[in-house]
């Protein structure tokens, strides 16, 4: 099994196309995607909750975006 962790943070304009990418050609019985929407206040955790398995979403009341 490949688990793949994305944290996100607002972004419900590209979470979308960010999942669709990886269901390009995946074995979705050997995958297992977590988006974590870390304190969004917009849709990214809803959108990714329509995908449904094997993507699963995390979601945090307090968070932001952080540069490094």
């Amino acid at each position: 099994m490949v688990s793949i962790v994305i944290p996100a943070y607002n972004e419900e304009k590209v979470i979308r196309r960010t999942l669709n990418s990886l269901l390009d050609g995946a074995d979705l019985t050997e995958l297992e995607i977590v988006v974590c929407c870390n304190g969004c206040s917009d849709r990214t955790a809803e959108i990714a909750r329509e995908f449904g398995p094997p993507f699963r979403c995390l979601r945090h009341r307090w968070g932001r975006k952080r540069w490094l």
